[in-house]
């Protein structure tokens, strides 16, 4: 067994400051060639952790390592490095790391409370196929890093930084990614419970307004009255509530309880 305290917190808070080193160098000045180094190396660092974080039990726990509350930095940091590949923005692209490097330190914070509280690392049980649980976090947190890239790249196509189809391409990568999830998700009901998938709770009415919003998007490009701007416009103000509800509510009320 191991002890948890053996859990790499240092690589957790060094790929922190990895990614904080790597947006500084967005910024004209020394930094700004490192800038792309910088963020491959806070991916690394943040993927130590989470492997630290899988063994931390005594055996390897790929649930644990895929939960939002702990995954979002990594998952954020292998899509903007896919993207800033490709791209040929890379200037812009490279600017998510600002939002890589918030969320990697409201991730550590969350990350410590929930440890004090013994609610870090959960085993599966006869409900929890590991598999199933395993492929449903993982590409409903990849939808949802997918959905906060793009809502940084539609405030960039607001300030005339990128181009529209940036932000879009983002936001169908979350909708397929998050469709594909709820399939995942409702296997995982019927194996677990024996019962389809049916809303129940909270998390069940948040998931549902996050695809429809998403849904809802996509057809907005159809519709007269919606150019490219005023759809930026509305991704990046979704970016509040679908952190609120998603992320920011279940870190308060772990503060709280």
């Amino acid at each position: 067994m191991i002890e948890p305290n053996a859990i790499p917190y240092w690589a957790q808070y060094a790929a922190a400051a990895a990614f904080g080193l790597s947006a500084l160098a967005c910024r004209p000045g020394r930094l700004k060639a490192a800038g792309p180094s910088l963020l491959l190396a806070g991916f690394l660092l943040q993927g130590w952790f989470l492997l630290g974080l899988g063994r931390s039990s005594g055996l390897f726990l790929p649930n644990t390592i895929v939960s939002l509350e702990v995954f979002l930095p990594w998952a954020l940091a292998a899509l903007a490095l896919l993207h800033r590949a490709f791209s040929d923005r890379k200037e812009a692209a490279g600017t998510a790391v600002i939002l890589i490097f918030a969320v990697a330190l409201l991730t550590s914070l969350q990350t410590r409370v929930l440890a004090a509280q013994g609610s870090l690392v959960y085993p599966p049980g006869p409900m929890h196929p590991i598999g199933w649980v395993t492929a449903f976090f993982f590409t409903e947190s990849m939808a949802y890093a997918a959905f906060f890239l793009a809502c940084w790249f539609a405030l960039l196509h607001l300030r005339r930084r990128d181009l529209p189809h940036t932000f879009h391409n983002f936001l169908i990568l979350s909708f397929v990614l998050f469709s594909l999830s709820q399939v995942l998700g409702a296997v995982w009901s019927y194996l677990g419970w024996a019962v389809p998938f049916h809303l129940s709770s909270d998390r069940h009415y948040n998931s549902a307004a996050f695809w429809l919003f998403l849904a809802l998007y996509l057809h907005l490009k159809f519709l007269p009255g919606w150019p490219a701007p005023r759809r930026a416009r509305l991704v990046a103000i979704a970016f509040i509530p679908v952190l609120y509800f998603r992320y920011l509510a279940y870190f308060l009320g772990k503060l709280t309880s």
